[in-house]
């Protein structure tokens, strides 16, 4: 599967938007995938991916949690993703 880095900046947008300090994996997959069972896997693939580079941290019972560096990422001046 190819790195989607729109995916991976809606996942960090998702988590920021958040009211809580976590959201679990499951409404992070349905908030951005809907029933669709290959875009899911895609947005599974990518919040590991996210937490191989520090930007969120994978918590117990499929929570995840944005980190210091995932809100430096998603900063206007960042270069993150570009």
């Amino acid at each position: 599967m190819k790195r989607d880095d729109t995916l991976m900046k809606a996942i960090l947008q998702a988590l920021e938007d958040h009211d809580g300090e976590y959201m679990s994996a499951n409404r992070i997959r349905e908030t951005l995938a809907g029933d669709n069972a290959a875009k899911q896997e895609a947005v599974t693939h990518h919040i590991r991916l996210l937490d191989d580079r520090g930007l969120v941290s994978l918590m117990e019972h499929g929570r995840v949690r944005l980190t210091w560096e995932g809100h430096e990422a998603l900063k206007p001046r960042s270069s993150f993703f570009d």
